[in-house]
């Protein structure tokens, strides 16, 4: 378990099926991520019955935050195309609406960043986060990771486009 005292990060479980079907299936949510279609819980079930704990073998992967003090989920933070060459990889992270506001996010950054650094050897992580979503960079600056580029019109919400911004971290 990577922790800091208030949150912690663990491998998915069969219990995080109903948070994990309720986030995935938010189309508010949509707009931040590559999935545009509703998912099933036969479908999750499966991702969390196929986790892999070497992280390195993979190329992506998912952690589940939950709070120390009641063990109930939080949100989840996802790594994906790890590159195990160039000791990088990017981070994605959804905190539960009912949740939000607590400094959560910047938190499960931060112990990511550290784990990712310190036990696996990781150079630097990064992320693409829209323009319009200032909370979330907000966590991210907070994690101390730095704007280093926009992508123009990068994400499509309906017949519009908005600009992403890339954040890095180097650890």
């Amino acid at each position: 378990m990577i922790t800091d005292g208030v949150i912690y990060l663990r491998a998915p479980e069969p219990i995080d099926l109903e948070p994990m079907y309720e986030v995935e299936n938010d189309r508010s949510l949509w707009l931040f991520s590559a999935v545009r279609a509703p998912m099933s819980k036969y479908r999750i079930k499966e991702f969390v019955t196929s986790y892999d704990a070497n992280i390195l073998a993979t190329d992506s992967g998912r952690f589940t935050a939950c709070r120390v003090e009641d063990n109930s989920v939080v949100g989840f933070v996802d790594y994906f195309e790890l590159d195990a060459v160039n000791r990088r990889a990017g981070i994605g992270l959804v905190i539960r609406h009912d949740e939000r506001g607590h400094s959560y996010g910047t938190r499960c950054i931060s112990l990511l960043a550290d784990y990712f650094g310190g036990e696996l050897g990781l150079h630097s992580l990064w992320a693409v986060i829209s323009q319009s979503n200032k909370a979330s960079q907000a966590s991210f600056e907070a994690a101390g990771f730095k704007s280093s580029g926009c992508l123009r019109s990068w994400i499509r919400n309906g017949q519009s486009y908005t600009d992403a911004l890339i954040y890095q971290r180097i650890l």
